[in-house]
């Protein structure tokens, strides 16, 4: 499970003699692996920023932000960098899918693919054979993002185990209630 949001979180689900139990993780906060000739340039304004780059410095709302500063490099916006912040996202968001601005386009496919990749990462390191899970507040507003290749092909592109990547199903969570749902069961399970 990966869910990004406000921040990005991952939880591994096991299945432990027919119930689901969950393991945390901090996986948000692992370095952001680079594999492109832009990623790399991103990777290096966030280590300038930030003193190293992780994933969640991508892959979430304040993340998004973040990679639209670097794909405009000053250039304007479609709006103020004075709106309120935690709009940011969303008007980023809007403007790349709309195609109203072609930085806030190229930052929503660059996040898209890190999102790809550092869940392929993930479910490669725990072997997640019965699927990934994407939940959070972001995935479910942008499925149209999710639509073209640059998910699937991060997700995939993880020579020689893409042929293990491609058998793994990938699932955006839709029910805004999932983890009220999934505290309630551990909760009675207690």
């Amino acid at each position: 499970l990966l869910a990004a949001g406000t921040g990005l979180g991952h939880a591994i689900l096991v299945n432990i003699n027919g119930q689901w139990q969950p393991s945390p993780s901090e996986g948000g906060h692992v370095d952001f692996p680079a594999r492109t000739p832009r990623e790399v340039e991103l990777m290096l304004e966030l280590t300038r920023l930030y003193g190293r780059a992780q994933n969640e410095h991508i892959i979430c709302g304040p993340g998004l932000v973040n990679v639209a500063r670097f794909t405009s490099k000053g250039q304007s916006f479609v709006f103020r960098e004075t709106d309120v912040a935690a709009e940011l996202p969303a008007l980023i968001t809007k403007a790349a899918l709309e195609r109203r601005c072609p930085h806030c386009v190229e930052a929503l496919e660059l996040f898209v693919s890190a999102y790809g990749a550092a869940a392929g990462n993930f479910a490669m390191s725990c072997l997640a054979t019965g699927g990934v899970y994407l939940g959070g507040g972001i995935a479910p507003k942008i499925l149209p993002a999710f639509e073209t290749p640059a998910f699937i092909t991060a997700f995939n592109a993880k020579e020689p185990m893409d042929g293990l990547m491609r058998d793994i199903p990938v699932s955006v969570i839709l029910n805004k209630h999932s983890g009220l749902l999934g505290a309630a069961v551990y909760a009675n399970r207690m």
